[in-house]
């Protein structure tokens, strides 16, 4: 007997086969009950639920459908092979030994075409070609078994007709196409089947086999090997193969098929069904089994008989009901269809065993009404949170927000355990690192929910196998500094050449320095002093030389690692030897059996084998051994190139070996996966963002079930709509969705799922108060609006950013330049060094010295490509560097840079060096006449009037650059001209004045200016230092707002009206090689003064004070001219 359970709640469910095992317990104590189930995950809970039930559950067996049909071949039909030689690993090996046979023949011209197209890399798309055709052919076993025997028969024109059929509307020049891939497809099956059963003598496929047992199971004589009885639990939806086995099977021992159907009412598709046979369909009562009812309603016939349907995009007929059902059902409603329809022929019990749902909530409502297949506006209440719509900024923010929220649920529900809870995404992979950063972390107070993570791709979660992949992949790389480094992040390769965690830092500073950029060998390509080879050469050398002794065998010694620090530079050089040998190995192809000498030999040679690490690397080695077992099993001896094994043991590798951690005893977080949806007191669904959900799979051009549609098909999109669709129902007590509504770049809205507008448009119909709105939720964790009491959603309960949530930004206090309260440190003496660099730069000044903040804009990351041009930085340091060489010198200097790789290489070096020379050389001709440089030390005293006191202030230090007999102040810079150049030797000539006689005034030389700075008196000099100094004193307590980093002379005019642009322009990057300043960014961003005109005249008066005297002349020039 075939009986069908109908219900709504897997708990029913589950308690009718409870009541099964006790009622009906099996003949043999000993015999195992088989349950079909769709995943590992369905079996687990339902395996504890039984246990809560009766107390133990044991002797069960929980297989997949077509793991267990196979076997029920191979325990009744002869020669049947316990393993599938038509499995798609099979048959993706045995096509990439074929298809090269058949490029030649006319059908196989696309074929041709696309494995040509790229040479270089022909083999890997052939084993992606191979991939996508077996994969082809595997569901073509499944849901198109008549084309299989077609083919087999040379009858392709019945495939061709079948579409022709269904798709009159083609144009001629796609049907040819469809027609072109049914021949090559064909002839490729056929050439198929002769290969396999070369191999295997009697192998038969999946379809032939279907029919044979079929064909068994009609013949009541012949002896069979069957269970005793079969239950089906938690498959949403079986092909209609596997149906017709168990259905046939039915006739020989009781199945028992428990179908999880949303809705009570018929729901699918009426078009192909007599409305005579409808009106006879019966349905079973559970634990009533005297009462029956039919399966609609006379009302319901009445509007069938009246064409009162909706009609879906498919031409399916529905009864007029629930749009949600309509729209996101289609996986269920055909199976559902196809249960109905096969009740004409088949024995068959149906058994309804429905729960009403309490609908005194939004969410049970939403449950009922797709129960009762009713469309009605719902009642929503004001505070009603059991269906709540999350807006968010980001994918961690999704996290964080989730965080807070099942905080707050556990804070007012004492019943509730993380173990109730289930979080859902539509790829766990690209949530799992915010996922282990939130839920992970010690939030002082704050209780951590316990958390477990399902599905992840063992290479995202198991650092060892992610760079064991990483090394098979390094064939194409460029061995760029960064992604070498990066290898020695992984403690068991560290370990295997002997490198701490403590060398790291000093190993990337030798890499920065020794002109490490990218490539393997120094001689590839021309001579690459960027390469890896080159600079550990430096660094080996640099044990024995150093670099001052010169250049030696087309090599420099690296300073940093002269001595004792030579035991790193040689495990260094053994990590790069390893990966020299590996990548010279990868350029190959090789036999399997050379590529499992290979990767067995990488897991040695790369990492270490201990406690933390012996698990993972057996477990590599037990893939390796499979997949070498299978293709010896196979007799494929062509050769596999690198490219295609790393693929091959990616997938391999993709599954963790111990996956069961969907249910234990956490808030569970995984992918949602079909009959992943049991139930859950709280169900929450996050990323349901547009591009994201339901996912989407662009079939390939030559599938032909995509021209062909039969009901039971499977698409990816109908798949997940049905999913969202379980998840909602999987909810008992709360459901929770979240996307990303927002960017984060711009706060531009971002379009939801359609699956979850569709959800807000059904709920909000007819509404004219209370509708679902959708929570926009702050961008970031630390905004105050997470902390404020807000009716639409929780406040967070994240106390380590309730101090910058306390801070009100629109208090007076929040005014950045203000002046502090706290009484300064009494200053006696200023350091001369000290002072000028206040004057240089006095906002600068304050952040660094008073607050002990450092804005930092460089980069740390290593180049990983060719330097064709020279950075700012090389191009001052050469130039520098040259003007203290004579020029007999110059040739042996640009050959060391070039070793060093900081000239750019072959033709581009050369350019660059004769520029550089030439500028070196006119400049030098402008200080040639300066004679040697002398310094001065300076200590004396200056009165300065500072909070209401006269104060005596000691000013020391050395002043350098003095000149001739007289100790003229030059200094020289061998750059643009730039106003701040002047700002030293300015001071030096303040002091000149103020402590001798005679001081002559200073000169400031650059590379496009000679600038005398103004001469003034003793009287005025002394003045301005005056001013200087007491500024410092004030700068402890009030930042000093003189903008100095770009054109000083622009803030010394009378007119205020473009001091604010000018002032703008200091946060701006320009054309002309001025970077944003970061400490006047922040000091702008924080402070409101200048948008009061008396403070941009207090700052052109202070910038007066400071400047005017020093650019009176450059003033008046410009007025001149």
């Amino acid at each position: 007997m075939f009986i069908i359970y109908y219900s709504n709640q897997l708990e029913k469910q589950k308690e009718i086969l409870s009541s099964l095992f006790k009622s009906l317990p099996p003949e043999d104590p000993f015999q195992q009950d088989i349950i079909l189930v769709q995943s590992p995950n369905m079996a687990q809970w339902l395996q504890i639920e039984l246990a809560k039930e009766t107390g133990i559950s044991a002797n069960l067996k929980f297989p997949m459908p077509a793991s267990f049909i196979w076997q029920l071949y191979a325990q009744n039909l002869p020669a049947t092979a316990l393993e599938n030689p038509f499995d798609k690993d099979s048959m993706m090996w045995r096509l990439i030994r074929l298809i090269p046979t058949f490029l030649e023949k006319e059908n196989f011209l696309p074929l041709r075409n696309y494995l040509a197209s790229s040479p270089h890399s022909e083999q890997y798309k052939l084993y992606q070609l191979s991939s996508k055709i077996a994969d082809l052919f595997d569901q073509y076993l499944v849901y198109r078994a008549e084309w299989i025997f077609a083919w087999e028969k040379g009858e392709d024109e019945q495939i061709t007709a079948q579409i022709r059929k269904q798709q009159p509307n083609l144009n001629d020049t796609l049907f040819e196409q469809i027609q072109g891939n049914i021949k090559w497809q064909g002839e490729l099956w056929r050439a198929l089947v002769v290969d396999v059963k070369s191999d295997v003598d009697d192998a038969t496929h999946r379809a032939a086999l279907h029919n044979q047992f079929l064909a068994l199971l009609a013949d009541k004589k012949a002896p069979k090997k069957l269970p005793s009885r079969i239950f089906i639990f938690g498959i949403p939806a079986l092909p209609t193969a596997y149906l017709n086995i168990l259905q046939a099977i039915s006739s020989e021992v009781d199945i028992h098929l428990f179908f999880n159907n949303p809705c009570q009412e018929y729901w699918g598709d009426i078009s192909d069904l007599r409305l005579d046979y409808l009106r006879s369909r019966q349905r079973y009562q559970f634990n009533k089994q005297n009462e029956n009812q039919p399966l609609f309603s006379e009302e319901q016939l009445s509007q069938l008989e009246n064409a009162q349907f909706d009609v879906t995009y498919q031409n399916e007929n529905l009864q007029v009901g629930n749009p949600l059902l309509a729209a996101w059902g289609k996986m269920g409603r055909d199976f559902l269809y196809t249960l109905v329809r096969d009740e004409e022929h088949i024995p068959t019990y149906p058994v309804n065993a429905y729960q009403e749902i309490k609908s005194n909530s939004l969410l049970g409502q939403l449950q009922s009404q797709i129960l009762h297949l009713e469309n009605k506006p719902l009642n929503i209440a004001k505070n009603d949170r059991t269906l709540t719509l999350h807006s968010c900024h980001s994918a961690m923010r999704e996290v964080e927000v989730l965080h807070d929220y099942l905080l707050d649920l556990f804070n007012q529900d004492p019943n509730l355990t993380p173990k109730d809870v289930v979080v859902m995404v539509a790829d766990i992979n690209q949530y799992t690192p915010y996922i282990q950063a939130v839920f992970g972390q010690k939030n002082r107070n704050a209780p951590q929910i316990p958390f477990s993570l399902s599905d992840n791709k063992l290479s995202e979660s198991d650092v060892l196998v992610s760079s064991y992949l990483t090394l098979l992949r390094l064939k194409e790389s460029n061995f760029s500094a960064e992604d070498v480094l990066a290898l020695l992040d992984i403690p068991a390769t560290r370990e295997r050449f002997n490198i701490s965690l403590a060398d790291l830092p000093l190993v990337r500073e030798w890499v920065a320095d020794s002109g490490i950029r990218f490539g393997l060998q120094k001689n590839q390509d021309g001579i690459n002093f960027n390469s890896w080879q080159a600079g550990l050469e430096r660094m080996i050398l640099g044990y024995a030389m150093r670099e001052e002794q010169g250049i030696w065998q087309d090599s420099l010694g690296l300073n940093s690692s002269y001595g004792l620090k030579g035991e790193l530079a040689g495990n260094l050089s053994y990590f790069f030897t390893a990966l020299s040998l590996l990548h010279e190995t990868l350029q190959q192809a090789h036999s399997i059996e050379k590529w499992q000498e290979i990767l067995t030999a990488l897991l040695s040679d790369f990492f270490v084998q201990n406690e933390d690490t012996s698990d993972t690397i057996f477990y590599i080695q037990e893939k390796i051994n499979e997949l070498a077992e299978h293709l010896k099993m196979l007799h494929f001896t062509e050769k596999l190139q690198a490219d295609v094994i790393a693929d091959v043991i990616t997938m391999k590798l993709e599954d963790a070996p111990n996956s069961l951690k969907f249910l234990a005893g956490k808030v569970n977080f995984c992918t949602l996966l079909p009959m992943r949806s049991v139930p859950f007191k709280v169900v929450c669904l996050l990323g349901m963002n547009d591009a994201d959900y339901p996912r989407t799979q662009t079939p390939n051009s030559f599938d032909l079930m995509q021209y062909h549609y039969q009901k039971g098909d499977r698409v990816r999109r109908d798949d997940d709509r049905y999913l969202f669709l379980e998840a909602l129902l999987a909810a008992r007590n709360y459901c929770y969705i979240s996307y990303i509504g927002r960017s984060i770049t711009d706060n531009q809205p971002k379009e939801l799922s359609v699956l979850v507008s569709q959800l807000v448009d059904y709920i909000n119909q007819g509404q004219k108060e209370n509708v679902l709105t959708v929570i926009e939720h702050p961008m970031t964790a630390f905004s105050p609006d997470n902390f404020k009491y807000n009716e639409k959603f929780t406040r967070s309960f994240a106390t380590k950013w309730l101090p910058m949530a306390q801070f009100d930004a629109s208090a007076s206090n929040s005014e950045f330049a203000v002046t502090m309260t706290e009484n300064p440190e009494k200053i006696e003496e200023v350091e001369l060094d000290s002072l000028v660099s206040f004057v240089e730069n006095p906002v600068k000044f304050f952040f660094e010295k008073q607050l002990g903040v450092y804005f930092r804009d460089k980069d740390e990351r290593i180049a990983d490509s060719e330097n064709f041009t020279l950075s700012g930085l090389d191009n001052y340091s050469l130039n520098n560097d040259l003007i203290y060489l004579d020029e007999q010198n110059f040739a042996d200097y640009f050959r060391q840079a070039e070793v060093k790789g900081v000239l750019p290489r072959a033709e581009f070096g050369k350019v660059y060096a004769e520029n550089i020379r030439d500028n070196v050389l006119e400049f030098k001709e402008k200080i040639a006449d300066l004679g040697e440089p002398k310094q001065a030390s300076i200590d004396f005293n200056i009165a300065v009037d500072w909070q209401n006191e006269n104060q005596k202030i000691r000013l020391f230090g050395y002043m350098e650059a003095l000149f001739g007999d007289n100790s003229q102040v030059i200094h020289w810079h061998f750059a643009k001209y730039k106003d701040r150049y002047c700002i030293r030797p300015w001071i030096y000539y303040l002091i000149q004045c103020v402590t001798q006689e005679n001081a002559v005034p200073a000169k400031l030389i650059t590379q496009d200016k000679v600038l005398e700075l103004p001469p003034i008196e003793r009287e005025v000099a002394l003045a301005q230092l005056q001013i200087y100094v007491k500024d410092y004193l004030q700068s402890q307590i009030e930042i000093q707002l003189v903008p100095t980093v770009r054109n000083i002379s622009d803030f010394i005019v009378s007119d205020e009206n473009s001091v604010s642009e000018k002032l703008q322009e200091l946060t701006e990057s320009n054309g002309f090689g001025s970077k944003a300043d970061p400490y006047w960014s922040r000091v702008l961003a924080q402070t409101s003064r200048f948008k009061q005109p008396e403070n941009i005249a207090k700052l052109l008066k202070q910038t007066k004070a400071w400047f005017g005297l020093l650019f009176a002349q450059k003033k008046t020039r410009k007025a001149q001219s």
